[in-house]
């Protein structure tokens, strides 16, 4: 079995979508006081995170609302590296029945860290998202780039968590991994949450 870690590490001087979720790394006690603790601050949408539906709704579900069984099933990495759109065509050319979780590789984890990460990802269209929305067992969606909206309009957030589908935002270490596994997304366990940092793995 060949085990892969879709995640970022969280570190100071990470790309964050704004300067309030700058993370801050600060040793709060060290070796001479015989343990080591270090206290770690940032948002709940840094680095590879997960969306849930009180991201956008004031009276949507929280994360603790999710069961275990959401975090978990089979995930499909479908190629959109040369895509300007991710349209409803291309979508039903690439997708197949019975998986729980489709991620997209734009490519652009190659830009983390650099001003263009936030300019130029393909992004679904209407049509897409809307049928997406619409796919019954169909648990979430992932991308390698800072969002699944391209711009202060969040239509694919909206339509994407109205359904009670979960966004995964800024995965990595896509390349070269296409096609069918087995997944693990672990959020971590914040009560009310909006969202929350996630540990993803993938497996076959």
């Amino acid at each position: 079995m060949k085990k892969y870690d879709l995640t970022h590490f969280i570190k100071e001087d990470m790309c964050v979508y704004s300067k309030e979720e700058k993370v801050e790394i600060k040793k709060i006690a060290d070796y001479e006081e015989g343990y080591s603790v270090t206290k770690v601050t940032f948002g709940t949408h840094t680095g590879t995170h997960i969306d849930v539906q009180k991201h956008i709704f004031k009276d949507g579900k929280s994360l603790d609302d999710y069961g275990i069984d959401n975090f978990f099933g089979k995930v499909l990495i479908i190629d959109c590296k040369e895509k300007e759109k991710i349209t409803l065509n291309f979508i039903k050319g690439e997708i197949r029945p019975n998986f729980d979780y489709i991620i997209f590789y734009t490519g652009y984890e190659k830009l983390w860290g650099k001003d263009s990460y936030f300019n130029g990802y393909p992004i679904l269209d209407r049509d897409a998202v809307n049928f997406l929305g619409n796919l019954k067992g169909l648990k979430g969606i992932g991308v390698d780039c800072i969002s699944v909206d391209s711009s202060e309009n969040l239509y694919n957030h909206e339509i994407l968590l109205k359904n009670d589908k979960l966004i995964i935002e800024n995965l990595c270490n896509l390349d070269g991994k296409l096609g069918e596994y087995d997944i693990i997304v672990a959020p971590m366990k914040i009560k009310n949450g909006d969202g929350a940092p996630v540990r993803v793995f993938i497996y076959r």
